[in-house]
């Protein structure tokens, strides 16, 4: 979710193809022939769409449509956060806590949830989650957030506290836009 910014959104085609359901806070990119979004897969180098955004509403599986008027939204239209400057709220994983050596690195967006369960979170929100072991080499597409830093609700970076457990509590982590679509890709990105 937003933490703060704009939190600017715009509402995208969804193809009815689409056979993942989207739902809010899945981050969400361009489909290969650009007509629509998709859900990221999560990964560093099997998923190679453009980043779009956040979703902010959802379109369950194979209810999109290519052809609605992308002025109205509606059940087959999904509302997307896509300022580039947005800065969001995103968990990390129990296998790939960030620390404060993460900072200004780019994290991996996993489609498996901070609590390794797979599909829709709690109260029909995203279960993707966010991964510092992936952040040592930041410039694959599928490396879609800038660390920022630690939420204010956490007192420390210390495991102690908020930090991702089976059981099911999360770190909430400040993140923005690694590689939006509205600037330029920075393929030289260096993270380590």
């Amino acid at each position: 979710m937003p933490a703060e910014g704009s939190a600017r959104t715009r509402i995208y085609l969804v193809s009815s193809s689409e056979g993942l359901a989207i739902t809010i806070g899945d981050v969400v990119c361009f489909t290969t022939d650009g007509a629509g979004v998709r859900r990221t897969t999560g990964g560093t180098s099997t998923d190679a769409g453009v980043y779009v955004g956040v979703a902010a509403s959802n379109v369950a599986a194979n209810e999109g449509t290519t052809t609605a008027d992308i002025r109205v939204l509606t059940t087959s239209t999904l509302l997307v956060y896509d300022d580039p400057y947005q800065i969001f709220v995103g968990s990390d994983t129990t296998s790939g806590t960030a620390s404060p050596l993460s900072l200004g690195k780019a994290l991996a967006v996993l489609s498996t949830g901070a609590v390794g369960s797979t599909g829709v979170g709690p109260q029909g929100r995203s279960n993707m989650a966010l991964s510092a072991i992936s952040a040592s080499s930041g410039s694959a597409n599928g490396y879609r957030f800038k660390l920022l830093g630690l939420h204010p609700i956490h007192s420390a970076w210390s495991t102690d506290f908020g930090a991702a457990s089976s059981s099911g509590e999360t770190r909430k982590l400040l993140v923005m836009p690694a590689f939006p679509a509205m600037r330029p890709v920075d393929l030289g990105h260096v993270t380590t």
